[in-house]
C-alpha cells in the first residue's frame, strides 16, 4: 500500500490549479483523518496550497494550520495521526524551505530570537504534553489520552525527522546539533516512560540517525560531527548507562547494531562502551537469545524492527538486475567476523533452541505459536523471502547454498516449521493447524523470491537445488505429505510451467540426479548392513528402505518430468536440451537397470574387463564406457568409498527399482523422439517405430556390456543347478538372436530409406517383429528374489523363460513368412498361416503373464501392449503390401482375435434366444445337493468316517452343483432330524412318547450353517477371481481389433472388405449383449454388497466393445470389392434387428441402429441394397404396433438422418400408415416427424434417389390422408402434437409444389378446411402460425397444381390438332 506522501506527491502531479479551492480550507483538516490514504492525500494538498503555495496564503491560516496539525497528532480518531503526521511533514518541509515559518514564528510566538528549529521542538513539546492538556480540560488525565499524545509526540519527532529540517549545512549545525539531541532526549524518555513504547522510539531514534547517515553519504562532514555528537553524548549515556550486552533489550540491539553497521562513520576506538565491542557475533548471539526470542509478541506479517536492522548488519548491498538483492557480508562490523558464522549461531541458538525448544538431542518441548511464527518470519528472510524493511526498502538476501543447506534449513527447522505444521490436523475436528496458512506461505514466497530467480545463474540455481536438498533430506516425499509443489517449483521441473533451458539449468538438474542417485545408494548400503552385520536393528534397516524408495521415486519424476518439459528456446538451444535430455534420460535408465537386476561388485571397467561369457558373440565396441556400464562402476566405487561390497541392494529396493526401470522405459518408448537416436538422419526419416527400436537396442547393448565385464545378473544366476544350464545357453541364444534381428532391421532400414510401398511394409514388419523381440528379451531381466527366502527359483519362471525363448524364435521367422512373394495358391496359403502365427503370438503375449502388471514389473505390461501394437501394424501392413486385388483377412485371424477379446464367432454362437434362456433359468445350482454332502461330511466325522469317503463325497458335490449364487436356507426341523441318533432313544416317563436325544452339543446347526456358507462364499470367490482374470485378459486383446480397425495412415484398407464386417458385427453385438445382462444380474445379486471383482473388468470391456462398434466398425470405410453373399447379408441384418429388439439398454440399442446403417453402407448392388433395408418395414410396423417392443425411435431416426433416399424408399408407405394407424398419440407424432424429414431431404446415390422420390410421389396420397386424419383427431390436436403434424404438413405440401399432379388438390383442400378450423379452435400462438403457414403453403401448391394441370390439357389439344393435320395431308 502506498504511504500518504507518495499518494500526496501523486495528488500534486495529477491535480490542476483550476481545481485547487475544490475542497474548503477548514474540511481538510476533516479529510486528513480519513481511512482512506487518497482521500487524505487530497485534502493534505489542498490545505497546503491554501496555506502556503496558492495566491491566497497569508500567514495567519498558515499559523492556525501549524497549530491545528500539532492538535490533530494528538488525535486518535480514525487514521488521523497518520494523515495529520503526514501533512505536517510536508508543512515543515514547504515552510522552512519558502521561509513561511518565520512567518508562523511571528504569529505564534513573541520569542523571535530563538531559532526556528528550537521553536518547532517547544511547540511540538508543548502541544504534546499530556499533563499539561489534559489537566487543563479534565483535571486528570486517563490513559488512553495519555497514551494518544504520547504517540502524537513520537510522530511529531518522526514528522520533523522525514521532513528534513534537520540536515546540518555549516551555518546551522549548532541548531541542528542542539535539536537533534533534544529530540533524541524526547525519544529516550518516552523509551524509559512505558514499555510499550520501547519499539516505537528505537524505531524513532533510528530514523534519526538514518537521516544523518543517508546526509554523511553526500559527504557531509557537519552530519559525521552531529553523528558523532548524538551517539556519544545523548544516545549511549541515556540508553545503555550502566547496561551490559547480555542485559541488552531487542530494542537496545536494534539501535546498537544499527550505530555499529556504520562504523565507518565513527572511531570505533573512541566510542564509549560497550558500543566498543561487537554487539553481534557468534560469541554474543546465545547470550541475546532470550532478548530476540521476546520479539515473538509482534505479530505477524509485522516483525520487530531489531530484525530489521540485524540483517541490515549481516548484509551489503549487491548488484543485481533486481536492484534490491544483499549478500551476506564477508566480515561484520567491529568483530571481523563472516556473516555466515553470524546467521549459523543465530538459527542454532536463537532459532532452533529458543523458538522451537529443541535440545542438542533433537528433542524438545511444544513451542507457542508465536515463537513458531517467529521462527518461520526468520527462516523466510535467510532463505531470501522479501523483506519489507521501515528504513531500508524492501530487499532480499541472497544467502550462499552452503549455508543454505546446514545451517539454516536443518532437518529439525524443516521437520518443525514445516511438517508439523503442514502435516498436523488438531482437535477433535481434525482442522489444520492455525499456522499453516503462514507456512505455505513462507515456502512460496521462498520460492518466488528474486534470490531465486534468476534461472541463468549459476549461484541462484545452486540455491534452488540445496533448498530442494534440505527439503528432501527430511522427507522424500515432502511434496506429497504437504500437498504443494514446492521442489518440483524449485527444481523447474513443473510439468504446467514452460522452462527455458541453459547449459546452467542443465548442471543443476545433473547435480540433482547425483544427489538423489547417491542417497539411493547410501540408504540401501545403511539398509543391507544394519541387516547383514546389526542383526537388531530391524526399525533402522526398515527406516532406510522406505528413504531409499522415496528416492527412487525421486529419481523415477524427475526422468518423466524431464522427458515431458516444455522448454521455450530456440531451435540451436533446442538441440541442446534434446542432447541433454536424452543422456540424462539414459543415465537414470542405467542406473535403475545396474541397480535392479545385476551384481556390480565384480565389475570392471572397459580397460581391464574380464573374458567373455562363453556363448556370447561381440557384436558392440565395448572400449567406450555405455551409460549402464559408468552407472554399475559408480555404484561399485560408492561402496568402496565407504570400505563396504554392495553386493545387491535389499530386495524390497531392486524391486522398486525394477519397476521404476520397466515404467521409465514405457515413457520413453512413448516420447521416442525425446531419447538419444542411434542415426540422427534415419530417426527424421523414418517412423517412430525406428526410434522405439533404437532406444530398446540401447538398453539391451548395455546389458551385454555389463554382463561382459564381469556384472552378475540376478535373474538368469540366481538358484541355478548344473540341470538348468541349458536353460541359461538357451537364453543367452535368445538374447543372441535379439541382437541379431536388431542390427538386421537398422541394416534394412538404411538400405530402404527410398524404395517401393513392399519395400518400406518389409522393413516396418521386420522393424516391428523386432520391438517386440526386443521387449520379450527385457522379460529376463528380472530383480532376484527376496534375501528372506531359500527356495529355488519358481517352476512358473522357468515356463516364463521357455515361452519367452519360443516367441522370440517364432518371431525371427515371421516377417520371412509374411514378406515372401505370393505366386501361387500354396505360397498363398504359408502367408496367411504367418499372419496367423503373428495373430496367436501377439494373444498369448497379451493375455499371457506378461501382460499383467506386477510389483516388479511396472509399466512393463504396457511396453509390451505398445510393443505387440508395433508387430502387428509390420505384419498386417506388410500382407496388404503384397496381397493381390480383392484380398481380405482371413477367417482363421479374424476367429482368434475375436475369441482372444470373448467374442464367438458366427459359426459358434447361435443366433436364438434358447441358449440364453436356459443360462437364465438356470441360474439356483445344487444347493440342496451341496449341503446334503456337508451335512453327510460332518455326521461322517462325527461317527468317526475315513476322510477318503468324505473327500469323494465332495467331489462328487462339487462336480454336481452348477450353481450356488444364492444363500442357503437350513429349515431347523430338518438339521434337528439330521443330528438325532436312533440308537440314542429314550422314553419319556410322562406320556409314554419315545423321543430322540441330541447328539450334538447345542449350536452346532449354527456352525454347520456357517461351514456352507463358507464353502459357498469361497467357491464364489474363485469363480469371480477367474471371471476377472479372463475378462482382464479379453481387454487387453482388444488392442488388436482396434488397431485392426483403426487402420493408421489407410495402410490396409484393401484388406478392410465388406465381408469382414458382415463376420464380425452380430458376434460383437451378441457379445456386449451377454455382457451387459450379467453385469445387471450381478449387480442384482450384489445389492447393498460390495461389488464382485470382476464387474470393474467386465465393465471396461463392455465399454471397449462399445467403442469397437460405434467409432471403428461402423465409421470407417469398408471396401466393397468382396461383397457377402445376398442371403447371408439378409441373415445379418434380419439378426441386426432381432438384436435391436432384445436390446436391454438404450447404448446397446444405439449400437444396434449404428451397426445396421453401417451393415446397409456395405453393400454394393442396389437390390441388395432395398432387400436389406426392407428389415426397418417391418420393424416400424411393429414398433407402431406392439406395446411390449423394445425398439426405438432413433432406430429409424438414425436412417433417415444417414441415408435419407434409401429411408424413402421403404419407410415412408410404413410411416404413413403409422401416422394413422399408431397405438398412441406419441407414436404417431413421431411418425410425423420422421415423414416431415423424409420429404425434406435428398441424397447423392442417384439410382436410389430416383427410386426415393418415386416412393414418395407414390405415397403423397396416403400421407396427405394421414395428416388429415389427424387434424381430426382430439388427441392429435393438443398443442405439442398439433405443432408437429402442421409442421410435417408444411414441408409435405411443399414438396407437392414440385413434385404431384392434380389428382392429390381434393386432399389438400380437405387439409385447407381443417387447418383453417384448428386456427379458429387453438388458443395457442405457436399452433395459429403454424396453421396460417400451412394455409398460405396449400394455396400456393393449388395454384402450382391447378396452372400444371392446364399446361398439360393445353399441350395435349394442340398435340391432337396437329395429328389432325398431319392425316388430312396423307390423304
Amino acid at each position: 500500500e502506498k504511504s500518504d506522501d507518495e499518494y500526496m506527491s501523486t495528488s500534486e502531479q495529477e491535480e490542476s490549479p483550476e481545481h485547487e479551492g475544490e475542497i474548503p480550507f477548514l474540511d481538510t483538516f476533516y479529510g486528513l483523518a480519513s481511512a482512506s490514504p487518497e482521500e487524505r492525500a487530497q485534502a493534505a494538498h489542498a490545505m497546503l496550497q491554501h496555506c502556503l503555495l496558492g495566491p491566497s496564503a497569508n500567514s495567519k491560516d498558515a499559523a492556525y494550520c501549524f497549530k491545528r496539525l500539532l492538535n490533530g497528532l494528538c488525535s486518535g480518531r480514525a487514521a488521523a495521526r497518520q494523515g495529520y503526521a503526514s501533512a505536517f511533514c510536508s508543512f515543515l518541509k514547504i515552510a522552512y524551505s519558502t521561509g513561511a515559518l518565520e512567518e508562523i514564528q511571528q504569529e505564534t510566538n513573541d520569542n523571535t530570537d530563538e531559532s526556528l528549529l528550537v521553536f518547532v521542538r517547544k511547540e511540538l513539546l508543548k502541544t504534546t504534553d499530556p499533563k499539561q492538556a489534559l489537566s487543563e480540560k479534565f483535571g486528570k488525565a486517563k490513559g488512553s489520552e495519555e497514551r494518544d499524545y504520547l504517540f502524537g509526540r513520537l510522530f511529531g519527532i518522526l514528522s520533523v525527522v522525514r521532513s528534513g529540517i534537520l540536515a546540518p549545512s555549516g551555518d546551522n549545525i549548532l541548531q541542528v546539533k542542539q535539536v537533534s539531541a533534544g529530540l533524541v532526549n524526547d525519544l529516550v524518555e518516552l523509551y524509559h516512560h512505558k514499555k510499550w513504547m520501547r519499539e516505537p522510539t528505537a524505531h524513532g531514534i533510528v530514523t534519526l540517525m538514518n537521516s544523518l547517515y543517508q546526509a554523511s553519504k553526500d559527504s557531509s562532514e557537519d552530519s559525521k560531527v552531529v553523528l558523532n555528537h548524538l551517539v556519544r553524548d545523548s544516545i549511549v549515556p541515556k540508553l545503555f548507562a550502566g547496561k551490559a550486552i547480555q542485559d541488552f533489550s531487542a530494542e537496545q540491539i536494534a539501535v546498537a547494531v544499527s550505530i555499529q553497521s556504520h562504523m565507518d562513520l565513527f572511531d570505533c576506538s573512541d566510542l564509549p562502551a560497550p558500543l566498543n565491542q561487537a554487539i553481534l557475533s557468534a560469541s554474543t548471539i546465545p547470550t541475546l537469545s532470550d532478548a530476540l526470542c521476546a520479539t515473538s509478541t509482534v505479530v505477524h506479517p509485522r516483525s520487530h524492527i531489531v530484525w530489521d536492522m540485524l540483517w541490515q548488519f549481516l548484509t551489503t548491498e549487491s548488484p543485481s538486475e533486481h536492484g534490491r538483492v544483499r549478500i551476506l557480508c564477508k566480515s561484520c562490523p567491529v568483530s571481523d567476523e563472516p556473516a555466515a558464522q553470524v546467521v549459523k549461531a543465530l538459527m542454532q541458538s536463537v532459532v532452533t533452541e529458543s523458538l522451537l525448544a529443541i535440545g542438542t538431542d533433537g528433542e524438545g518441548s511444544n513451542p507457542t505459536h508465536e515463537r513458531r511464527a517467529l521462527a518461520l518470519s526468520i527462516v523466510r528472510a535467510a532463505c531470501g523471502g522479501q523483506l519489507n524493511s521501515s528504513t531500508a526498502g524492501p530487499f532480499v538476501i541472497a544467502t550462499d547454498a552452503k549455508l543454505l543447506e546446514n545451517a539454516i534449513l536443518t532437518p529439525d527447522i524443516v521437520k518443525r516449521l514445516f511438517l508439523d505444521i503442514i502435516c498436523a490436523a488438531g482437535g477433535s475436528s481434525k482442522s489444520a493447524h492455525m499456522l499453516k496458512p503462514l507456512a505455505l506461505h513462507v515456502l512460496e514466497t521462498i520460492v518466488e523470491s528474486d534470490a531465486l530467480s534468476e534461472v541463468d545463474s549459476a549461484e541462484s540455481l545452486d540455491r534452488r537445488l540445496s533448498f530442494a536438498k534440505t527439503l528432501l533430506a527430511n522427507d522424500t516425499r515432502f511434496d506429497g505429505r504437504t500437498k504443494t509443489a514446492t521442489v518440483s517449483n524449485l527444481l523447474l521441473l513443473n510439468d504446467s510451467v514452460e522452462t527455458t533451458y541453459n547449459k546452467e539449468l542443465g548442471d543443476m538438474w545433473t547435480k540433482y540426479i547425483d544427489f538423489v542417485t547417491e542417497r539411493i545408494l547410501r540408504a540401501s548400503l545403511d539398509a543391507k548392513g544394519r541387516k547383514d552385520h546389526m542383526k537388531i536393528d530391524e526399525e533402522a534397516s526398515r527406516l532406510s528402505s522406505h528413504e531409499a524408495l522415496g528416492y527412487a521415486d525421486l529419481l523415477f519424476n524427475a526422468a518423466k518430468r524431464i522427458l515431458r518439459l516444455q522448454v521455450a528456446t530456440d531451435d540451436e538451444e533446442r538441440a541442446d536440451f534434446e542432447k541433454f535430455r536424452s543422456s540424462i534420460v539414459q543415465r537414470i535408465l542405467g542406473f535403475l537397470m545396474a541397480s535392479a537386476f545385476f551384481d556390480c561388485s565384480n565389475l570392471s571397467g572397459p580397460d581391464n574387463k574380464p573374458k567373455k561369457k562363453k556363448g556370447r558373440k561381440k557384436s558392440f565396441d565395448a572400449s567406450s564406457t555405455h551409460s549402464v556400464v559408468g552407472e554399475g562402476l559408480r555404484i561399485k566405487q560408492y561402496a568402496a568409498s565407504r570400505d563396504e561390497i554392495l553386493s545387491t541392494f535389499p530386495y524390497s529396493i531392486r524391486a522398486t527399482l525394477s519397476s521404476r526401470f520397466f515404467s521409465l522405459l514405457a515413457d520413453c518408448t512413448a516420447m521416442a523422439s525425446s531419447v538419444k537416436h542411434i542415426s540422427e538422419e534415419l530417426s527424421e526419416k523414418q517412423g517412430k517405430d525406428l526410434r522405439v527400436l533404437e532406444v530398446l537396442a540401447d538398453i539391451v547393448d548395455g546389458w551385454t556390456r555389463l554382463e561382459e565385464l564381469g556384472a552378475r545378473s540376478l535373474g538368469a544366476d540366481a538358484g541355478v543347478d548344473e540341470d538348468d544350464k541349458d536353460e541359461m545357453q538357451s537364453a543367452n541364444t535368445a538374447i543372441n538372436a535379439v541382437k541379431k534381428m536388431q542390427q538386421d532391421a537398422l541394416a534394412l532400414v538404411k538400405q530402404n530409406i527410398v524404395k517401393d510401398d513392399k519395400e518400406v511394409a518389409r522393413t516396418k514388419c521386420t522393424v516391428g517383429c523386432t520391438i517386440l523381440a526386443s521387449t520379450l528379451c527385457l522379460q529376463f531381466l528380472r530383480c532376484g528374489t527376496s534375501d528372506e527366502i531359500v527356495d529355488e527359483i519358481d517352476d512358473d519362471d522357468d515356463d516364463d523363460d521357455e515361452d519367452i525363448i519360443e516367441m522370440i524364435t517364432d518371431l525371427q521367422d515371421i516377417p520371412r513368412n509374411l514378406l515372401k512373394s505370393i505366386p501361387d495358391e500354396t505360397e498363398n496359403k504359408e502367408e496367411r498361416i504367418g499372419l496367423l502365427g503373428l495373430a496367436e503370438l501377439c494373444i498369448h503375449v497379451l493375455s499371457g503373464p506378461f501382460g499383467a502388471s506386477g510389483l516388479t514389473r511396472g509399466a512393463s505390461p504396457k511396453l509390451l501392449r505398445d510393443a505387440v501394437k508395433f508387430a502387428w501394424i509390420g505384419g498386417v501392413s506388410a500382407l496388404a503390401a503384397i496381397a493381390s486385388d480383392g484380398a481380405t483377412l482371413d477367417d482363421e485371424v479374424l476367429s482368434a482375435l475375436l475369441t482372444s477379446i470373448g467374442v464367438s464367432t458366427v459359426e459358434e454362437s447361435g443366433n436364438d434366444d434358447d441358449r440364453n434362456s436356459e443360462n437364465e433359468d438356470d441360474s439356483d445350482g445344487d444347493d440342496g445337493e451341496e449341503v446334503k454332502v456337508v451335512f453327510s461330511q460332518a455326521a461322517g466325522e462325527a461317527i468317526g468316517l475315513d476322510d477318503e469317503d468324505s473327500d469323494v463325497e465332495m467331489k462328487e458335490a462339487n462336480n454336481g452343483s452348477a450353481s450356488d449364487e444364492e444363500d442357503v436356507e437350513l429349515d431347523p426341523a430338518q438339521l434337528e432330524s439330521m443330528l438325532l441318533e436312533d440308537s440314542d432313544a429314550i422314553l419319556d416317563d410322562e406320556d409314554g412318547i419315545e423321543v430322540g436325544e441330541l447328539e450334538h452339543h447345542a449350536g452346532a446347526d449354527a456352525a454347520l450353517a456357517k461351514l456352507i456358507k463358507l464353502k459357498q462364499d469361497t467357491r464364489k470367490a474363485g469363480r469371480q477371481a477367474l471371471e476377472r482374470l479372463e475378462a482382464s485378459k479379453q481387454l487387453r486383446c482388444v488392442i488388436l481389433v482396434d488397431t485392426l480397425l483403426s487402420n493408421p495412415g489407410r495402410q490396409w484398407s484393401n484388406l478392410l472388405q465388406a465381408e469382414l464386417f458382415v463376420k464380425m458385427v452380430v458376434p460383437l453385438l451378441q457379445t456386449r449383449r451377454d455382457l451387459e445382462k450379467a453385469l445387471e444380474k450381478s449387480s442384482a445379486n450384489q445389492l447393498g454388497k460390495k461389488s464382485a471383482g470382476a464387474d470393474s473388468e467386465k465393465r471396461a470391456l463392455v465399454e471397449r466393445l462399445t467403442s469397437l462398434l460405434k467409432t471403428k466398425l461402423c465409421k470407417i470405410r469398408w471396401s466393397k470389392d468382396i461383397q457377402a453373399d445376398s442371403t447371408k447379408i439378409m441373415e445379418v441384418a434380419t439378426e441386426l434387428m432381432n438384436q435391436a429388439r432384445r436390446s436391454n439398454s438404450t447404448e446397446q440399442a444405439s449400437c444396434c441402429s449404428s451397426c445396421l446403417v453401417a451393415l446397409v453402407k456395405t453393400i454394393a448392388d442396389t437390390e441388395d441394397l432395398i432387400k436389406a433395408a426392407s428389415v426397418y418395414s417391418e420393424a416400424l410396423a411393429e414398433w407402431s404396433t406392439k406395446r411390449t417392443t423394445k425398439l426405438q425411435t432413433s432406430l429409424f431416426d438414425d436412417l433417415v438422418q444417414q441415408l435419407p433416399c434409401l429411408a424413402q424408399v421403404v419407410l415412408v408407405a410404413p410411416l404413413s400408415t403409422a401416422a394413422k394407424e399408431s397405438r398412441s398419440p406419441f407414436l404417431k407424432s413421431e411418425s410425423f416427424l420422421l415423414l416431415g424429414t423424409l420429404f425434406s431431404r435428398s441424397g447423392d446415390h442417384a439410382e436410389i434417389d430416383a427410386k426415393g422420390q418415386e416412393s414418395l410421389k407414390s405415397n403423397s396420397s396416403a400421407v396427405i390422408i394421414s395428416i388429415n386424419a389427424a387434424l381430426q383427431d382430439e388427441d392429435m390436436l393438443k398443442t405439442k402434437r398439433a405443432k408437429d403434424v402442421l409442421k410435417s404438413a408444411s414441408i409435405v405440401v411443399s414438396y407437392l409444389k414440385t413434385n404431384s399432379d392434380a389428382s392429390v388438390s381434393q386432399d389438400l383442400a380437405e387439409m385447407k378446411n381443417l387447418a383453417t378450423q384448428v386456427k379458429e379452435s387453438s388458443e395457442s400462438s405457436g399452433v395459429l402460425a403454424a396453421s396460417e403457414k400451412l394455409v398460405t403453403e396449400i394455396d400456393d401448391c393449388l395454384k402450382v397444381l391447378k396452372r400444371d394441370s392446364g399446361s398439360k390439357n393445353k399441350a395435349s389439344e394442340s398435340t391432337k390438332k396437329q395429328k389432325k393435320k398431319k392425316s388430312k395431308k396423307k390423304k
